[in-house]
């Protein structure tokens, strides 16, 4: 798929958004599926719709509306919680007592709406407003394959302690140092290539987001166990789901945009 990926980053506005739209509408679709035991209800559909609506308005260069929508929507989210708690507190002796669990759901909805939407609004607002927005995405995306190819190569190569067994029995110390000397030595790679004056600081900055990429991978490894749960689903035949593919991703976009903040603008100037 990396071709498909590279392509459409490469062409920029409308294929890239188009893109990020199919991705948010397809993690939405998997995890709303996780949560509510493999079938989508209106909660889910609600979650599809705001998500793929918030891309729609990041693609009009209106980002703080589309967080504002990303807002509007874990607060309904969070007001179903609340009228659910009320619901069931008022039925506490009928017998569906039982589903007293379900406002747990929407809380779920409302935290995982607000992170994976505000990925897929920032890693917009990288590729179109950031005078480098190409190679920052391209630096991003590489950066995260360089990551799991290096945690992988390394924790196979050498093995050695497990990183957290109860979450990803796989996983291995050993594999998270590969994961950021890769990281690293694609910062490295960039910051010649442009070249920056002080280059030392973004193979630095690569490391960390490399780091926080396998956390992300290692959040939703939680997330899928605490569902029981394999796989996102079968939609990739051999790995799983479009979230299984992105988990890692969704973490160091979130990275970039949040040092971005602080730094007030682009990692690459």
């Amino acid at each position: 798929m990396m071709p498909v990926v590279i392509a459409c980053t490469c062409l920029g506005y409308p294929y890239f958004n188009l893109l990020v739209g199919l991705c948010a509408a397809l993690i939405a679709w998997e995890y709303s599926r996780i949560i509510s035991s493999g079938h989508t209800d209106y909660e889910g559909k609600g979650l599809i719709i705001g998500l793929v609506s918030a891309v729609l308005v990041a693609s009009t260069d209106n980002y703080t509306w589309a967080f504002l929508l990303l807002g509007l929507i874990s607060v309904v989210f969070l007001g179903i919680v609340l009228a659910k708690t009320l619901v069931n507190r008022s039925n506490i002796n009928s017998a569906e007592m039982g589903r007293a669990v379900y406002p747990i759901n929407s809380l779920w909805m409302s935290v995982g709406g607000a992170y994976m939407g505000g990925a897929c609004i920032s890693l917009i607002w990288i590729r179109n407003e950031w005078d480098n927005g190409l190679l920052a995405v391209i630096w991003i995306l590489v950066l995260v394959w360089a990551s799991d190819c290096g945690a992988y190569a390394l924790g196979r190569l050498v093995g050695g302690p497990k990183l957290a067994p109860k979450i990803s029995p796989n996983k291995t110390w050993a594999g998270l140092a590969g994961c950021a000397v890769s990281a690293c030595i694609v910062g490295a790679i960039v910051a010649k290539s442009i070249p920056l004056e002080n280059g030392y600081e973004l193979v630095v900055i690569s490391g960390l987001i490399g780091l926080v990429s396998q956390m992300g991978d290692l959040i939703e490894s939680a997330f899928k166990r605490h569902f029981g749960v394999k796989d996102a689903s079968n939609l990739i035949p051999g790995h799983g789901g479009v979230l299984d593919r992105v988990d890692a991703l969704l973490a160091a976009i979130f990275a970039v945009a949040l040092i971005s903040l602080f730094n007030k603008g682009s990692l690459l100037l």
